[in-house]
């Protein structure tokens, strides 16, 4: 989320409708990794990457088709026989990406990456009815929409929130079998350059693109 955050900001101020893709499961070699994130609107607009050019134009369509009838899905993306026919990865893995409309848990995310606090959001990927982000939590232990049934999922998310990794987990959820993705956005990490030199000023730069304080 931190790579769209400006753009996911920006739209969201113009009121646009946005939904967001992120990669929730990769299988062998991927592109992207882990918490890759793509945002975009009905009327075209894209930032981010899920997979560096491979499926874009088909996730799109899947982020269309979440703003259109408000509800998330998980989709598969592999390599395929029939490449001239169906999208595939290149790389010759397997991504699972999940799609939604931008709701309140993830604008209330974008709050505190923008703020530079770290945040864990548990985001349910299996089964499909339950689909969607259900939770927040942030690094001073504020949390939203941990309640009920995913309350228990509170501990999970504040350990990967602690690790700094995402991670899955299998659970129950309302007496059923479910899958939930933990993803972490942390915050950014620092850089101290000692000199004001030749070689400070550039390295300066090139931290500052990296994301880098």
């Amino acid at each position: 989320m931190r790579d769209v955050a400006a753009e996911l900001a920006a739209w969201g101020a113009a009121g646009e409708r946005v939904g967001i893709a992120t990669v929730v499961a990769v299988r062998g070699s991927a592109p992207r990794p882990l918490g890759a994130t793509l945002i975009a609107t009905e009327g075209g607009r894209i930032a981010g990457s899920v997979s560096n050019g491979c499926v874009e134009s088909a996730v799109h369509e899947e982020v269309v088709a979440a703003l259109r009838d408000g509800r998330a899905r998980l989709v598969r993306y592999g390599i395929s026989d029939e490449l001239a026919f169906t999208v595939g990865l290149s790389c010759g893995g397997e991504i699972d990406v999940l799609v939604e409309p931008v709701g309140a848990f993830l604008l209330a995310a974008l709050e505190r990456v923008s703020a530079d606090r770290g945040v864990a959001l548990a985001r349910v990927t299996a089964p499909a009815e339950r689909a969607g982000t259900v939770g927040l939590l942030d690094e001073d232990g504020a949390r939203e929409g941990f309640s009920g049934e995913v309350l228990a999922l509170a501990g999970e998310a504040w350990a990967a929130l602690r690790a700094g990794q995402p991670r899955t987990s299998d659970v129950r959820l309302g007496g059923a079998d479910a899958t939930v993705f933990f993803e972490v956005v942390a915050r950014a990490p620092s850089i101290l350059v000692l000199g004001a030199t030749h070689v400070g000023v550039a390295l300066t730069r090139l931290a500052t693109d990296l994301g880098f304080r």
